[in-house]
């Protein structure tokens, strides 16, 4: 072993031809075995027709295999002189440290030490173009590189490029002075200095295969151009051929780490060069540039990242030191506020599902802006109108996550807007009014808009959950108009729903009770919002409602004012004579504390976080203090519209009638106090095939026709003379379904008489009662 190499030959050296021969002490067999592989490729001693080597360094440096290690093997072949009539092939093995540049140093000294290698003249600019084209080679990828020079010339050329370029790199070559066979290898990518005139007379054939391999010729600088491509690669090359040409070596550093040569350009393509932002991914890419962009232009990262903030949250899935990472962060913040763009990938409704970059960001935001006044400043754009997370069920999807980020719907339920689908299912599946419906409803300032949004999802529920609902929902608003407005229409929809076109006062009438049970007063403005509601879903069912006793009597009770509908005060009137003197309360008199049981605990028990309501702190409204013209007018007007109220009647007859009798033109005037007329609409018996949508179809074509466009039918009458007894009622909830007669009453009877006229038993005729 010589200067850390182990050097094995195979010469003619005692006229036994051509054989292994020990040079100095003897080396492992494993050796010998690798060098006999070479030999058998393509390193094999000079050919015949080369009659000698003399002044022509015949080199190659190449990583071989060696019993489970890769080494650099330096191989040395000639002929006369130092090797003999028959040629000689010297393999000096490098240590496993070695670089390539010590190996190729180490191998001339060893095994070519006693040959004479003629001095070469330097040319500065011709030696810096030929290593621009072995080392643009190297960057193209080149599987050939031909290095315009004899072999005594490329011996000076290769060192200096393995003076620059990294060793991951150069272990993909063999680099040689002169490659006298075609390697062994198609994938065998080599440089490869030219033959001398001597060899071409001497080999011409063996010449021009060589030059075959070999026939792309150098690479020209427009190619190394396109390949090269940014700005800072292609400085980063062109201070490498300086380097090279020069005799200087680039930061060690680049050359012994795991440094690719793309990544090495960049580093060199920065070192002497004052960045602007668009240098900022090149940078990015190897740790110099981090390096550099840490210590000095953190300003200019965050710039890149605000005008690319794409590539910039890729940059972020990545390891990056904090303050880099906390820049990048900071432009693409600033690139996501106000636009509706998912810059940022946070989860939406579209995509809700959490990933492992939602983590990552959660950290990196927490790390940024560890203060949660800053951290609300920078995510509250996010929520705006016009933000990322501007609708509100991407606010719900996004909710997980926003509390990763220590957001609380306490202190910032501008974040955390209701989840109507938690609400629907609470309600549907337990039909009661729990605590997790309870802990959505309260995430909204405005519950009774919120509940109005979902009527139309929710499946019919038992009178305790509505009243608990409305009650509860009512207290959490202010006393503005269009809040009681709200009310009255979700009473309405929620009770329509619960009736399912029955006519269950019954089931009104526990409702009502229980919004009295949670409200303070018996006679305020909330419960006869929700009464009127509830009658109007009622009266569409049936035109004559209330009819129980208890109903009636609550109405009475809970009284009325001039909110009430003409066809809601008209009933209650009916149900209890004039309507209570009573003075309506103000919103503002519905407050208090009251407590709500939930399913989800134990029996008896009060429902832990649920059990205080908010205190609806209505606007007062503003009272007479004495009397004054206004008043007294209004006054007699009230007294006036009182009196007129018992002049509305109610006629039953005798006979064989039935026990409700049809209600005739002037009773169903007389309740509304609106002149009415009249059509009749006559349906013959069905056919064998027919069914009700048949009657249906016949019922609203005749109806169009008869009845004028301008007109509001006030009831429909629908009477069966004889066949089916359920033809009127199924023809009824046919009609229900109907665009055009939504809301219409519409009464059914049976008959025993025959109808009047030509008509026979089995006809239906409906009577349309309207004003215009």
């Amino acid at each position: 072993m010589t200067n850390g190499m182990i050097m094995v030959q195979w010469a003619d050296l005692t006229g036994r031809g051509f054989s292994p021969h020990d040079v100095g002490p003897t080396a492992p067999r494993e050796y010998w075995a690798a060098a006999e592989r070479l030999l058998q490729a393509d390193l094999s001693q000079p050919p015949e027709g080369i009659r000698s080597t003399a002044g022509h360094p015949i080199w190659t440096l190449r990583r071989v295999h060696v019993q489970g290690r890769w080494l650099w093997c330096f191989v040395v072949q000639g002929r006369r002189g130092p090797f003999g009539v028959a040629g000689t092939c010297r393999f000096a093995f490098a240590a496993e440290n070695m670089s390539a540049l010590e190996a190729w140093t180490a191998g001339v000294e060893i095994a070519a030490g006693d040959q004479k290698v003629p001095a070469i003249p330097y040319d500065a600019d011709r030696f810096q173009h030929v290593v621009m084209q072995l080392l643009g080679g190297i960057v193209t990828k080149q599987a050939a590189i031909p290095v315009d020079g004899d072999p005594a010339q490329t011996a000076t050329i290769i060192p200096a490029a393995l003076k620059v370029l990294p060793e991951r790199e150069l272990r993909s070559w063999s680099w040689s002075t002169c490659m006298l066979q075609r390697p062994d290898s198609a994938e065998l990518r080599v440089v490869s200095g030219g033959w001398p005139d001597d060899f071409r007379r001497e080999e011409p054939h063996r010449a021009d295969t060589i030059d075959q391999w070999f026939r792309g010729g150098p690479v020209s600088e427009e190619q190394i151009k396109n390949r090269l491509g940014r700005d800072a690669v292609r400085r980063g090359f062109e201070f490498l051929v300086h380097y090279a040409s020069t005799g200087k070596r680039p930061d060690p550093e680049l050359l012994r780490g795991g440094h690719t040569l793309d990544e090495m350009l960049v580093e060199l393509g920065h070192a002497n060069h004052v960045p602007e932002w668009h240098d900022v991914p090149s940078m990015l890419e190897t740790p110099g540039g981090r390096r550099r962009l840490a210590e000095g232009h953190l300003p200019l990262v965050t710039q890149w990242a605000a005008r690319e903030p794409a590539e910039a949250v890729c940059r972020l899935r990545e390891e990056l030191g904090a303050p880099l990472a906390e820049a990048l962060l900071t432009g693409v913040v600033d690139a996501q506020d106000g636009t509706p763009d998912n810059l940022l990938g946070l989860p939406t409704a579209s995509r809700p599902e959490l990933t492992a970059w939602h983590d990552r960001l959660a950290t990196l935001l927490l790390s940024a802006y560890p203060q949660p006044k800053r951290l609300r400043a920078v995510t509250e754009q996010w929520i705006s109108r016009s933000g990322v997370l501007g609708g509100s069920t991407d606010r719900v999807a996004a909710r997980p996550w926003l509390q990763s980020l220590g957001l609380t719907t306490q202190h910032d339920s501008e974040y955390f807007p209701p989840d109507a689908r938690i609400v629907v299912s609470e309600l549907n599946t337990h039909l009661v009014y729990t605590q997790a419906a309870h802990d959505e409803v309260l995430l909204t300032t405005k519950p009774l808009r919120f509940l109005g949004t979902l009527t139309k999802e929710l499946h019919p529920l038992p009178s305790q959950a509505v009243g608990t609902l409305l009650a509860l929902a009512a207290m959490e608003v202010p006393g503005a108009a269009r809040e009681a407005d709200m009310l009255q229409h979700v009473a309405r929809d929620l009770t329509h729903t619960a009736l399912q076109g029955r006519c269950d006062e019954p089931w009104i009438d526990a409702m009502l009770e229980t919004v009295q049970q949670h409200l303070a007063g018996s006679r305020s403005t909330r419960l006869q919002r929700m009464m009127y509601g509830a009658l109007e879903a009622l009266l569409a069912v049936d035109a004559e409602a209330p009819r129980t006793t208890s109903l009636r009597q609550r109405c009475r009770a809970i009284g009325y004012d001039n909110n009430a509908s003409s066809h809601v005060a008209t009933a209650l009137k009916l149900a209890g004579g004039p309507a209570p003197a009573t003075q309506p309360l103000s919103w503002g008199q519905d407050t208090g504390s009251h407590r709500i049981i939930t399913p989800r605990g134990p029996a008896g028990t009060t429902a832990g976080p649920i059990a205080t309501w908010r205190s609806a702190g209505g606007r007062l409204r503003r009272r007479f203090s004495g009397w004054s013209p206004v008043y007294i007018a209004g006054a007699a007007v009230a007294v006036a519209v009182l009196g007129s109220a018992g002049a509305f009647l109610v006629i039953r007859m005798d006979g064989t009638a039935p026990e409700r009798p049809l209600p005739t033109q002037a009773a169903v005037a007389s309740t509304t106090g609106v002149p009415l007329q009249s059509t009749k609409i006559p349906l013959p018996p069905r056919g064998p095939r027919e069914q009700t949508s048949d009657d249906r179809r016949k019922f609203l074509e005749e109806f169009r026709k008869k009845v004028p466009s301008n007109a509001v039918p006030s009831v429909i009458i629908l009477v069966s003379y004889g066949g089916d007894p359920l033809r009127a009622e199924h023809l009824k909830e046919a009609l229900g379904t109907s665009q055009e007669l939504t809301g219409v009453p519409v009464q059914t009877e049976n008959a025993s008489a025959s109808p009047a006229g030509d008509a026979q038993p089995g006809w239906l005729i409906g009577t349309v009662h309207y004003n215009r």
